[in-house]
């Protein structure tokens, strides 16, 4: 038998078969033929991987796998079109959908021709496959945005009437539901919050397919507590205008356990924002299927249900419009204090009852005063006049900001001065953010500056009565000291001369906090850095000898001492410099002495050193019964202080006091 014209169709088959599966990749379509005579269908392998198939399925079984995979809707179609090819040797073209082997659907675009095998005569049905998938979606999400936008179109202005608000929303709603093919529509608004379930969302409106269960009879979503439901975690979202959506299945288990009780398999949830602020939701619900939201569609949703909250809100504002201006009316012509409103061109438009009483002007008069009249009139609490620009009203018109607190004076002909606080805003058109005037609230103080005015001149009085008391306590102290010194003049013994000297001394030391308290006019607390160098020179040149050379070195933290503080201070200094004099330099030519004041925490440190020999072998300060140690640490004691005494090259005290 001669199989030379049967070889080379052979290789043509298979030098085709190899161009379109190449192409198929590209192209995703592959090339079938069926056998009408024995019922074996054969894909081509680019054909198999667009269906998905395993190579488990053969030729044998393929087509009764081909035909059980064909959309109900499209199978008697796809049925009649291979009987009329097989029997009549038709061409066809069509487009079918048809079960990928993982369960989706996709659209196949098939174009086939019946012919008869030359050699074996056998009927063969040949044709191309091709997946459309991606155009027939792209052209259903196109026709169905077209619906949606013209639905969109014509709801919107009938929605924008008052006179049949609930009709024309749940008619909107039917339309969108319809267009889109959700199972249900429903609009929430945000009710407030409270404790401890947070945020509720009250349902104003719902729409739903036939077959689908109303929302108005799931008394759960009527006011639906938002973080029962598990929706808390998406608030943060919607606050910021996104919207959420989702299938069931992806979705946290606290939310998916609320939504599958109710059938429900996607959500979106679309944010309603007014002016900025976050007014509620618009929800679509899918039941018992999945549905995939499309960003477009999400846009147009966004924009219909800010529309519908809008008209909702407008409505609502309106009603309350009329109770809100006879409130606030009531709250203005009740309040206490005064109101004034004044237009840029500084003219008062509208003042409250309280503003008449308090500046003793009717109505019909302040209404006529212009801005010269009033600055004319007012001063500040130091004397000087305010200036045409200086009024808070005006500063508040010109900066944009508010003005608190302002203190003015108000006077007029015959009748006593007023003093007002004034606190001032500027006043905006809420549209364009444009200063149309200024709101001007005060309040009668004229009692309260009376008050103080008496107040700075008692305390002036005070000041002075107490200056003289220091400068004349500085002088008694001085009178003091001057007869211990006469004292000594006729004195022969030396001790009681020494005696008296160091009572002077002491006196000193006292005297001096009364006098830096007389100059400073500060008579709380005095730098004690100034004190001292001041007591240090005065004890120098007391006690040191013509020949001596002694040097202080005195440092301190700039520490201000209350007076309590300082005097105790001062005389354990005076004390332990006296007796350095006395022991550690008596028989020297030179000597030092180191003062240093210190802040440690909540507490001062006052040290004293000298370089002399130090306190005597065997003696112990804590009991000693001399006049300088008994001193010393009786004013230890009443200054609440730690007082510590060492030899440490030369004397050395260290006292840590509170401050």
């Amino acid at each position: 038998k001669d199989v030379t014209t049967e070889r080379s169709v052979v290789e043509i088959n298979d030098k085709l078969e190899s161009v379109l599966d190449e192409a198929g990749d590209y192209g995703r379509f592959g090339i079938f033929e069926f056998n009408i005579t024995t019922g074996r269908l054969l894909w081509s392998s680019q054909l198999r991987k667009v269906m998905g198939v395993p190579d488990t399925l053969n030729e044998t079984n393929l087509f009764s796998y081909y035909l059980d995979a064909i959309h109900p809707d499209d199978l008697e179609n796809m049925q009649q079109l291979i009987s009329n090819a097989s029997q009549h040797s038709l061409d066809f073209q069509t487009e079918h959908r048809i079960r990928h082997y993982d369960g989706h659907y996709i659209w196949l675009l098939c174009k086939a021709r019946c012919t008869i095998d030359a050699l074996t005569g056998e009927a063969y049905i040949r044709g191309i496959a091709m997946d459309i998938s991606q155009s027939k979606q792209a052209e259903e999400e196109s026709k169905r945005k077209s619906n949606l936008l013209e639905a969109v179109s014509l709801l919107s202005m009938n929605i924008a009437s008052d006179e049949m608000l609930d009709e024309s929303i749940y008619n909107m709603l039917a339309k969108l539901g319809e267009t889109i093919g959700v199972s249900r529509i429903n609009v929430f608004r945000n009710k407030g919050w409270a404790e401890p379930s947070g945020l509720t969302g009250e349902l104003l409106f719902n729409w739903n397919a036939p077959g689908v269960p109303s929302l108005e009879e799931d008394v759960e979503m009527q006011e639906m507590k938002v973080e029962d439901a598990g929706f808390g975690d998406w608030v943060p979202a919607l606050k910021e205008g996104k919207p959420v959506y989702g299938d069931v299945e992806t979705l946290p288990e606290t939310i998916r356990e609320f939504l599958s009780k109710r059938n429900i398999k996607t959500l979106l949830i679309i944010p309603v924002q007014l002016d900025g602020v976050w007014w509620g939701v618009v929800s679509f619900e899918v039941i018992n299927t999945t549905y995939r939201w499309q960003e477009d569609e999400i846009t147009i949703f966004s924009a219909v249900s800010n529309l519908i909250g809008s008209v909702i809100e407008r409505k609502r504002v309106r009603d309350n419009l009329v109770k809100s201006e006879m409130f606030q009316r009531s709250v203005v012509e009740t309040m206490a204090e005064g109101l004034i409103i004044m237009n840029t061109d500084r003219y008062a438009i509208d003042c409250n009852p309280a503003a008449e009483a308090i500046l003793r002007m009717p109505r019909a008069v302040l209404m006529k005063i212009d801005s010269a009249q009033i600055t004319s009139n007012l001063k500040r609490l130091d004397g000087t006049n305010f200036s045409g620009d200086d009024c808070p009203a005006f500063r508040s018109m010109q900066s944009g900001q508010p003005v608190v607190n302002e203190v003015m004076g108000f006077s007029q002909k015959g009748a006593p001065e007023l003093w007002v606080s004034v606190n001032a805003s500027p006043l905006k058109n809420p549209l364009t953010g444009e200063i149309i005037g200024a709101v001007e609230t005060f309040t009668d103080i004229t009692e309260r500056v009376m008050k103080d005015r008496e107040l700075l001149r008692n305390l002036s009085q005070k000041e002075v009565l107490l200056t003289e008391v220091h400068h004349r306590v500085k002088n008694n102290l001085a009178i003091v000291s001057s007869l211990l010194q006469l004292q000594q003049l006729y004195t022969k013994d030396d001790l009681m001369k020494n005696m008296l000297q160091e009572s002077q001394g002491r006196l000193r030391s006292m005297s001096l906090v009364h006098e830096i308290l007389y100059k400073n006019g500060d008579f709380s607390r005095i730098p004690f850095d100034s004190y001292l160098k001041e007591i240090g020179e005065y004890l120098k040149s007391t006690f040191a000898k013509p020949h001596q050379e002694i040097l202080f070195e005195i440092s301190t933290d700039e520490c201000d001492l209350e007076i309590t503080k300082a005097i105790p201070c001062g005389l354990i200094v005076n004390e332990l410099v006296t007796n350095a004099f006395k022991y550690a330099f008596a028989d020297r030519n030179e000597g030092l002495v180191v003062i240093s004041l210190r802040r440690n925490g909540d507490y001062f440190v006052l040290e004293v050193c000298d370089d002399g020999p130090g306190l005597p072998a065997g003696l112990d300060w804590k009991t000693a019964k001399t006049m300088g140690f008994t001193l010393v640490r009786t004013l230890s004691e009443q200054l609440k202080g730690a007082l510590n005494i060492e030899n440490k090259n030369g004397a050395r005290l260290v006292l840590t006091f509170p401050k």
